[in-house]
């Protein structure tokens, strides 16, 4: 029985708190809109992968992911290629954490 009063009485305490009558309703006219421009953050962005195959295979197999990503952004994306792991978290931005990573790898910063 208790299993199905709190429910009950969980939504009982949300709708009559979301009801004010001293709250005035406004009227909307939604004929009358606006475009809301967006402000960019970021004027580029950049594509890494992990160096676990030539840069040549890496590129056949990425490229057409980093086209259709810069269309939908609507960004230029640039593709690179580290040469190596370390490289490849130096790129990112990650610090090294002792208490998770003895070997010193890191963690997003």
């Amino acid at each position: 029985m208790a299993r199905f009063l709190f429910p009950v009485l969980l939504c009982a305490a949300l709708f009559l708190s979301a009801c004010d009558q001293d709250e005035a309703a406004r009227k909307v006219d939604l004929s009358q809109r606006k475009q809301i421009q967006t402000q960019r953050d970021l004027d580029s962005l950049t594509y890494a992968c992990l160096p676990q195959y030539s840069h040549r295979v890496s590129y056949a197999r990425h490229h057409r992911l980093v086209a259709y990503l810069s269309e939908k952004t609507e960004l230029p994306i640039r593709q690179i290629f580290p040469y190596t792991f370390e490289e490849h978290v130096q790129m990112g931005g990650f610090r090294s954490n002792p208490r998770t990573d003895p070997q010193g790898r890191g963690e997003a910063a």
